[in-house]
């Protein structure tokens, strides 16, 4: 009986799965010395997170190429190494907020973040808060947030990893991490290049006889470094301190029915210093404060011969309280303020050459927040959030959060969410200031999500654990901001009311067959997003699919590992996207799959960690965004060298 249990959930895996797949599992067992509680967390929520076996296997690939095979959020990407933005639950790419150990990193101008300048090397967790939870991270996650955190382990010694990557394209990268410290203080260095000429070859199909053509002006070189400083001098303080710089020069090539193109310059600097306080057991204070540089250049464009400069800064500093309380209750209260600053050569006054004092815009926001988690006798965990925040001394709408999980099936692990939460999201800089079509009296975007959900954790056998999770939401956002063309430009006007709706199913097994390790997941979305107020009379889009939302999205992975020999296979479907907001054009849906084969060398002194890659294994062609095409099939080889001499940290 037991050996059928076991053959039947290998079917699973690999009917859950979409194909063959095989990866490492590493596990650390590192147990940070730190006198801090445990705290219960937003529960009702619906979260997820990218396994640190993904994060290594993927360090070559942006957080965009993690997103799109690792999440049911589609990635709207305009090309290989071009700009990439989200679709999360339906809303826009400016409804998903981008946190790098809580800062919002979203630009400042536009409020967005191209994922396809965040590298996965950078960071030790990438975590989703999906839509109502992305509220205990501040406002404006409609329809979610992407938390990226970098922490210590706290061993004692150095680590070092380098790993270089060769491609099609021209493609060269490479990755050093260095980590070292002991038990009071830490640092971790890393340093990641990438150079690529993206001359991939297409089929042109708004040609006759669809000719194969080679993507011109695609080139991207990409420089990031990243140093984190923590320090730990007794067991009541800790401290971290870190720096994210990147420099990118990335030229932007034409599309299929144009011949301009043009050039894209970005350098930003950002950084923070933390303290954590631990009074008690059962109590820590946590005080931060960072700040972030971003300047853009957009010339060169062929056609216009358009010179453009933009400059987004932020200051933000945070104060925060989790305590214990008697009878289950923790509490998580704080306060936080936030200065922007924008200026741009395409705001209504003055220029980037002018005196910044008249040309730039600035923006406060300040921000109050509770967070009471309360755990009864009978498995229920209740939490309320509470929001209120100032926007240039001027009080904004209260948003607030609540939610209930309980345990349904205890021997079972089985669990059952519900959460309802109001957000808003304020209009960008550029929505306000852009020199024609900006309108300054625009107003926030305000929106609502109830949400349910069962998840389940079963140990089939000793050898074979399955988890599963289904979630039902139902969410509208009132004055939607749009661009709508006006005349001889377009201007941006709330006018928008959208209703979203959708489920998500996910399945995630492991298992171990003889001396084969297997793990296996998919991700099932459904995705409804239909505008419900018409621009003006007889609107053809009310009622419709929203633009670059697709009804049906499918991610799903296989890893398996034999020794030291492993093999990765992650596969994507993507449905049909309207192109035009009355529904009459569609992009066709695409599936497209990478494998990934590598081997383990264990040496005295150094391990050698030998893989190739394959790409698009299909040679699907398809454009993910119209009239910009993906490359076919493509290929890649690394090799990454591990050396060092690091002790475990354990507490006691």
């Amino acid at each position: 009986m037991k050996n059928n249990l076991k053959i039947a959930g290998l079917v699973l895996l690999l009917i859950m799965s979409g194909g063959f797949a095989v990866a490492q599992t590493e596990q650390s067992d590192t147990i940070v010395s730190l006198p801090i509680f445990i705290v219960e967390g937003q529960k009702g929520f619906k979260s997820s997170k990218i396994d640190s076996l993904t994060l290594e296997e993927k360090q070559f690939e942006s957080l965009a190429e993690i997103l799109a095979f690792h999440s049911p959020i589609f990635i709207k990407n305009y090309g290989k190494g071009s700009l990439a933005l989200t679709s999360f639950r339906g809303a826009s790419s400016r409804h998903t907020k981008i946190l790098w150990n809580n800062f919002n990193i979203n630009s400042v101008g536009l409020g967005v973040t191209d994922l396809s300048l965040v590298p996965a090397g950078l960071m030790e967790d990438v975590d989703i808060a999906y839509g109502g939870g992305s509220l205990a991270n501040g406002s404006g996650g409609l329809g979610g947030s992407v938390l990226l955190n970098n922490k210590s382990s706290w061993d004692e010694g150095y680590d070092v990893k380098y790993n270089v990557f060769y491609g099609s394209f021209s493609d060269a990268r490479q990755n050093l991490n260095i980590s070292y410290g002991n038990s009071k203080i830490q640092g971790s260095t890393k340093v990641i290049t990438s150079n690529s000429k993206n001359d991939f070859s297409y089929l042109n199909i708004t040609k006759q006889d669809t000719p194969t053509e080679n993507q011109v002006n695609g080139r991207l070189d990409m420089f990031h470094f990243m140093q984190d400083v923590y320090y730990k001098p007794n067991k009541k303080h800790t401290f971290q301190l870190s720096f994210w710089g990147l420099q990118n020069v990335r030229q932007i090539p034409p599309t299929l029915y144009s011949i301009e193109s043009a050039t894209l310059l970005n350098a930003s600097n950002r950084g923070f210093v933390e303290w954590k306080h631990f009074n008690n057991p059962t109590s820590f204070i946590e005080l931060k404060s960072g700040y972030s540089y971003d300047y853009v250049n957009y010339y060169g464009d062929t056609l216009t011969n358009i010179d453009t400069k933009n400059l987004g800064q932020f200051w933000e500093s945070q104060f925060k309280w989790n305590k214990q309380l008697p009878k289950k209750i923790y509490l998580k209260t704080g306060v936080e303020y936030r200065m922007e600053f924008s200026l741009s050569d395409s705001y209504q006054e003055g220029t980037f050459s002018s005196m910044r004092s008249e040309a730039m815009k600035t923006r406060n926001v300040g921000n109050a927040f509770a967070d009471v988690s309360i755990k009864s006798l009978k498995n229920f965990t209740f939490n309320v959030h509470a929001r209120q925040q100032f926007v240039d001394n001027e009080v904004s709408p209260f948003i607030y959060s609540g939610s209930v999980e309980a345990n349904v099936i205890k021997d079972q692990k089985m669990n059952w969410k519900a959460s309802f939460v109001q957000n808003y999201n304020l209009p960008s800089m550029c929505d306000l200031y852009w020199q024609q079509g900006g309108d300054s009296n625009l107003v926030a975007e305000e929106g609502w999500m109830a949400e349910t959900g069962l998840s389940s954790h079963f140990n089939i056998t000793d050898d074979f654990e399955l988890e599963t999770e289904a979630t039902g939401y139902v969410s509208r956002i009132e004055n939607w901001i749009q661009w709508t063309p006006t005349g001889y430009f377009w201007s941006a006007e709330n006018l928008k009311e959208v209703y979203r709706r959708g489920f998500e199913l996910s399945a995630h097994g492991k298992m171990q067959f003889n001396k084969i390790k297997i793990e296996a997941k998919s991700i099932y979305s459904f995705v409804k997003a239909t505008n419900e107020i018409g621009i003006a009379d007889a609107d053809s889009s009310v009622g419709k699919q929203l633009i670059y939302v697709p009804l049906h999205n499918v991610q799903s992975f296989l890893r398996i590992r034999f020794k030291k020999m492993s093999l990765t296979y992650e596969n994507s479907y993507t449905g049909k996207r309207y192109v035009y907001t009355d529904n009459t054009g569609y992009m066709p849906a695409y599936t497209i799959g990478n494998l990934v084969i590598g081997n383990l060398f264990e040496l005295k002194k150094m391990d050698l960690n030998f893989k190739i890659r394959v790409y698009n294994i299909w040679n699907r062609q398809f454009q993910a965004i119209q009239n910009r095409p993906m490359p076919g099939r493509y290929y890649g080889v690394s090799l990454g060298v591990k050396f060092g001499k690091t002790k475990k940290t354990v507490s006691k």
